[in-house]
């Protein structure tokens, strides 16, 4: 499905999952999951990880910006 995108996004970060249980995007490119807040979320090493099947989701980014739009 194409998009637009604004012309800043020039380069793109894959490997975002959509959790089951706290309904938000996590990076999956790490070797843990991260932290859910999701009480419902299984407990891994014990803390709640973020789970789930899920589409790769490719998030636009602008390596040079920041947020607030002031360069780094």
């Amino acid at each position: 499905m194409a998009l637009d995108l604004p012309d800043a996004a020039n380069t793109y970060q894959r490997d975002w999952r959509h959790c089951i249980h706290c309904l938000g995007l996590w990076w999956n490119g790490a070797a843990t999951n991260g932290w859910c807040p999701s009480p419902n979320a299984p407990v891994v090493d014990g803390r709640r990880t973020h789970t789930g099947p899920s589409w790769d989701f490719y998030l636009p980014a602008d390596p040079e910006g920041s947020i607030g739009g002031t360069p780094h």
